[in-house]
């Protein structure tokens, strides 16, 4: 691990807490999932929240790089109003190692999807509109710092309130998205992993000049923006009832979830946008910002939203720019290794070209793996059905075992009788002879 500390003093500026000072009191814990457990501490009078990570149990040293390369972004970006802060990294001993463990801000009313989902506080639309404007500008400065989130979802949005008292969202769980996709083949399942409905149809699948890699970039990022928007309006989980799997086929094959009516009508256009099923197609953040901006002082003054998009952005969206032309707010694109989720180091596959339209196109190919994962979902589904079928057989069965036994009791208690009454007869019938 020597190489590891080394790659932990380059990193400037890096707060390293001693873990004694961190006063974590009773039932501290506040989250859990698949990757850490999150506790609610004190340090030095400041409530913070200390993400221990699983992932960061027995693992070698290519992982432990990629995490400290992730710490060093996270010190560099976070110093934004719209994204959660970093504070710093403590470690924790045990018996046979230590682990590291990530310090951010705590934020106290937990995430947007526990806000208008879980909860389903009635908060105004104005509010959300605010929080969606402002996960939007978040995401800018991620891209701006050539950072992709790819794990953009409602559940990583925290909600806090300021002075002002009015809710505020933060944008967060942006930093470990590689070194998640790094090690979730080596002790989690793809399927509580990867976030397949919040997912561009272009990272579902294999990259087609590349099959053993898939592609992210900002347009992938803007496409789950427009599934957090749904999520915001419709205060409900994106495919409600649907398969994760069977979810990402659909989209795949251009299918994309109805959107109720109690969705502004401009954020429902502009959700549809962010949905294009080609990436260049997708608005920048920079022309979601602009129409959000407008659609929020529209509601501010009582006016009514308008219906029509163009309303606000007749000139806003580009038509067809280019996926590779650099832009501010077009970052890198951000290669993962299909096989065992490694992100690709090699600089110049940050850039790529994308192909030409007109270039041959083998669909079929690079949609077998997505075709076998909904294969594998629906046989796990029959297998589960004709599990519930057996279970209700089974208990028929001893339903109709019982009703079978309780006839025979009554066949042979209603012959038994039937014998004493013959033989009374018969003794009765003797004497008189």
């Amino acid at each position: 691990m020597e190489g590891n500390s080394s790659q932990r003093r380059r990193i400037t500026n890096l707060r390293e807490i001693d873990s004694n000072e961190l006063d974590f009191g009773k039932n501290s814990i506040v989250g859990e999932g698949a990757f850490g457990i999150v506790h609610k501490a004190s340090w030095n009078g400041r409530e913070v929240a200390v993400k221990k990570l699983r992932a960061l149990m027995n693992r070698g040293d290519s992982q432990w790089q990629e995490f400290w390369r992730e710490v060093e972004i996270l010190n560099q970006i976070s110093n934004h109003s719209c994204v959660v802060e970093f504070v710093g990294v403590t470690s924790f001993d045990n018996p046979t190692q230590s682990t590291w463990a990530l310090i951010t801000e705590f934020v106290q009313h937990g995430s947007v999807e526990d806000l208008l989902i879980k909860k389903a506080l009635d908060v105004p639309d104005v509010a959300v509109l605010n929080m969606a404007f402002e996960a939007a500008h978040g995401l800018q400065h991620l891209h701006n710092s050539n950072v992709i989130h790819r794990d953009l979802a409602a559940r990583n949005l925290l909600v806090t309130t300021r002075n002002n008292g009015q809710y505020h969202a933060l944008v967060s769980d942006f930093g470990l998205s590689r070194v998640k996709d790094a090690w979730e083949s080596k002790g989690f399942t793809l399927s509580t992993t990867r976030p397949y409905k919040w997912s561009a149809p272009e990272v579902l699948v294999p990259d087609q000049e590349r099959p053993e890699y898939f592609r992210y970039s900002a347009s992938s990022d803007v496409f789950s923006y427009g599934v957090v928007l749904y999520e915001m309006f419709a205060r409900e989980s994106p495919w409600k009832n649907v398969d994760a799997f069977d979810a990402a086929y659909r989209v795949k094959n251009g299918e994309r979830m109805p959107l109720p009516p109690r969705i502004l009508p401009a954020v429902k256009q502009l959700v549809q946008k962010c949905w294009e099923h080609e990436p260049r197609d997708r608005p920048s953040l920079l022309e979601i910002l602009s129409l959000l901006q407008s659609i929020l002082e529209s509601t501010r003054r009582g006016d009514r939203a308008p219906s029509n998009l163009n309303a606000f952005a007749s000139n806003t969206f580009r038509t067809s720019q280019p996926q590779n032309e650099v832009k501010s707010d077009q970052p890198y694109y951000d290669w993962v290794n299909a096989i065992d989720g490694t992100p690709s180091t090699n600089q110049s596959d940050q850039a790529m070209e994308q192909k030409d339209e007109g270039s041959p196109n083998p669909e079929d190919e690079r949609m077998e793996p997505l075709i076998e994962l909904k294969r594998i979902a629906q046989e796990r589904d029959e297998w589960k059905e004709r599990a519930q079928d057996r279970d209700q057989w089974k208990k028929r069965a001893e339903e109709l075992m019982r009703q079978e036994a309780y006839i025979k009791y009554t066949v042979s208690f209603v012959f038994a009788v039937l014998c004493v009454i013959v033989a009374v007869c018969l003794s009765i019938s003797s004497r008189f002879h």
